[in-house]
Order: structure tokens, then sequence, then C-alpha cells
């Protein structure tokens, strides 16, 4: 195994591909608001810087291989869960909570090792036992299964489902010739950021017909469509630069993204409903928390890696 292997030439075009956009972005940006400066504009900017971070994090991942994007997911995954178990209802005690956030190292290192079948069994197993074992150690029965299931679920959904975006560097090198690890992962997260913005952008603009008016009121079955159109499209142009899918494999890759994406929205949104907030945080100027940056990754993460092991399960060795 070897966490840092220097990454393709595929790879490092395509991360400046996405870095000369979003420096072309920040010209228009920033141009658009010395003409006319707005508290909307200076909104847009603080968003802007946002996006630089995530886009800095995720392309350093990808050009860094396992190693380093193990420690990277890791620190996103206890970001998430904190502020995860801060909206959920039955919020369990300091001990428990540090029990749960111990777990979130363990995976990781079983994902670094490349134990891909013990780290998906281990984190949903632990996170039962463990959870379950705090609470009875503090004799608590009185709202038990409230508390447990808060932290099991928010462990599962900000840490073992998008850990599947670091455990695509783990797999077989066969899998992908084109790239390998590094391929895969820059893939879904083009496919599922760009899934994002376009449903946003599409809804905005032409949106009409509400998708899930009471979860989330600006979601569109427009704004779906288009997104999933943009998507599928960007499949179909990326796929052979990073992977070995043919263009329907790509295309349906992209299908695949784009449904979960809006599921795992819709997922962290129901989420934010019941307790009352818009974001989940405010560590992300103008997008909200870490949670509200990964909520689509949560469902596209897991559905994209088991839609390549599945797909490529005859090239793949034990």
């Amino acid at each position: 195994m070897n966490g840092f292997a220097p990454p393709s030439s595929n790879v490092v075009w395509v991360v400046s591909a996405i870095l000369a956009t979003l420096l072309a972005g920040t010209a228009v940006r920033l141009l658009a608001h010395w003409r006319a400066p707005s508290d909307q504009t200076r909104r847009r900017l603080a968003s802007l810087r946002s996006w630089w971070i995530v886009a800095m994090v995720m392309c350093l991942a990808a050009l860094a291989g396992l190693g380093l994007s193990v420690l990277l997911f890791a620190m996103i995954s206890s970001l998430a869960l904190h502020e995860c178990l801060r909206l959920v209802a039955g919020p369990s005690s300091r001990p428990v909570k540090l029990l749960a956030f111990g777990l979130i190292p363990l995976h990781y290192g079983l994902v670094w090792w490349g134990w891909r079948e013990v780290s998906g069994l281990f984190l949903p197993t632990a996170a039962v036992m463990v959870v379950s074992l705090g609470l009875i150690c503090e004799q608590r029965t009185k709202g038990y299964l409230l508390s447990a299931a808060s932290c099991v679920w928010g462990l599962l959904v900000t840490t073992y489902l998008p850990s599947h975006a670091v455990m695509l560097f783990a797999l077989p090198e066969s899998t992908n010739t084109v790239a390998g690890g590094p391929g895969w992962f820059l893939l879904l997260i083009l496919l599922t950021e760009s899934n994002d913005i376009m449903q946003a952008l599409v809804g905005r603009r032409l949106g009409r017909r509400k998708l899930a008016s009471v979860v989330s009121p600006h979601k569109t079955w427009e704004g779906f469509a288009g997104g999933m159109a943009a998507t599928i499209l960007l499949a179909v142009l990326l796929a052979p630069r990073l992977t070995p899918l043919i263009p329907w494999q790509a295309g349906l890759a992209g299908f695949v993204i784009s449904c979960g994406g809006l599921l795992g929205d819709l997922n962290i949104s129901a989420l934010k409903r019941d307790a009352g907030v818009k974001d989940s945080g405010t560590l992300l100027t103008g997008q909200g928390g870490i949670l509200d940056r990964i909520d689509s990754l949560t469902y596209t993460a897991p559905l994209f890696y088991y839609f390549v092991r599945i797909l490529l399960l005859p090239t793949m060795t034990p």
C-alpha cells in the first residue's frame, strides 16, 4: 500500500482546470463587486471564499492520495459530527460523545491500512456497541434509545457514509488504469458539487414545481432535472480522463450521483428543519457549516463506491 503515490498527469490536468475555473469565476465576481457593490455581492464573495477553501481541500486530497485524504476526511467527519450532535434531540453526555468521536480515527485508520471489508463493517457495529455501553455504564435509562440513536445516526451519516469517498483510493489499481484511486475520487467530488450547483441555479431560474416543500422549500423538479442533465453530460465528458468508464457507464454514474446528491441534501435538510435552524453551523461563511457542505456527499460517496465495485467486480482482486 502506498498512501502517498504521485498523482497521474490526468489528475493534475483536471485539478488545474478546476483552479482555472475558480480563478475565472473569482475575477467575474470581483468585477461585479467593483462595478456595483451591494450586500448581496458581499455575501456572494464570502461564499466564494468558502468555495476556495472547499476546492483547495478536495484538490489537495486528490493530489496527495490516500494518506493525506484520510487525515483530511477524519477532520471533516469530526467537525460534521460536532455540528450534528448539536442539532439532534436527546443529546448524549460528554463521555458518550467522546467515545463516539474516538471511533472516527479508528475507522479511518482501517481505511488507510486498506482493510476494505473490515472498515466496511467496523463502524456500524462499533457505533451501536460502544455508544450503548457508554450509556449503560452511566446507568441512563431515561431517553436511552433517543440518546443512543442520535449518536449512532450521527456517526453513520457524518463518518461512515462520506468515508466511502476515501475508500475509492484503496480500490485495487486494476479497477482504474487511467488515473487510479484519485481518478475515482476526483470524478465523485466534481460530479457531486456540479450537481449541487446546477440544481440550485436551474431551480432558481426555472423552478416552478416544488419537489419537497416541507423538507426543502427551494428544491424543485425543474432544478433536479437540470442538475441531472448537467451531471450526466459532465460525467460523460470527464470520465475518459479520470476513469476507464465508457460513455453509457459514465452516464449511469452521473444519474446515480444526481439522485444520491438530492437525497443526501434532503436528509440533512430534514434534520435542520427538525432542529429549527437554517444552517448546521457557521464555519464556512456564506455556506453554513461542514455538514451543509457534505450533505450530498453522504449519499453520493457510498452509492458511487458500490457502483464502481459492482460494475468492475470481475477485475477486482481480494
